[in-house]
């Protein structure tokens, strides 16, 4: 059976897509097909096929909510405040 190809259209930063280019070259490939091989992945894996990272200036704060969040999983230590107590709150401090 022969393949039926198609355009993707995207729109990408163009500072990230620049680099992306200059990294595909020298991995010996370009755009179009890393864009092909993630896309047939995406459909060979029942899961994401990347690994995601997060920029270093983010990372600290994303994992200590995310370590507190698992704490009050495990541990069933969530505080929560009644919504009439913050709507009451909040009209007193800010006269809503």
């Amino acid at each position: 059976m022969q393949r039926v190809m198609t355009n993707l259209n995207v729109r990408v930063d163009k500072s990230e897509k620049e680099t992306a280019m200059i990294r595909l070259k020298s991995m010996g490939m370009d755009m179009s097909t890393a864009i092909s091989l993630f896309i047939r992945q995406i459909n060979i894996q029942p899961e994401f096929p990347l690994k995601l990272y997060l920029e270093p200036q983010f990372a600290q704060s994303v994992y200590a909510e995310l370590d507190e969040a698992d704490e009050v999983r495990t541990t069933g230590s969530a505080v929560y405040t009644p919504a009439g107590k913050l709507h009451a709150a909040a009209r007193e401090k800010y006269g809503v």
